[in-house]
């Protein structure tokens, strides 16, 4: 499932691969979208949920089949939507790793 998102991830222009725990997030999150979520606001929600879980405590629980939904439900939205999300998951693993660092 990450050899998907991956090559996902290049299809949709991303310079590297992400790595394995932004796959996670978005599996995780997704998991807690409602499913009747209207396809214009999907990208909305998961930021939403993506930032919820930035301000958990972990572990979070992430099975290949979460995954592979994840990589389903981006490759189903539009591409300028599915680029936001995975940005947006990149930078709060990033901003969440600098916090680790400076504590």
């Amino acid at each position: 499932a990450y050899e998907e998102f991956g090559a996902l991830s290049l299809q949709l222009g991303q310079e590297e691969l992400p790595p394995l725990r932004h796959a996670c997030a978005l599996a995780t999150t997704l998991k807690t979208l409602p499913r009747s979520v209207i396809k214009s606001r999907i990208r909305v929600m998961w930021m939403q949920q993506l930032e919820e879980l930035a301000q958990q405590d972990g572990p979070h629980t992430c099975r290949p089949v979460d995954l592979e939904q994840a990589v389903q439900q981006l490759s189903k939205m539009a591409e300028e939507d599915a680029v936001a999300v995975i940005r947006h998951v990149s930078n709060l693993c990033e901003e969440n790793a600098q916090d680790l660092v400076e504590l």
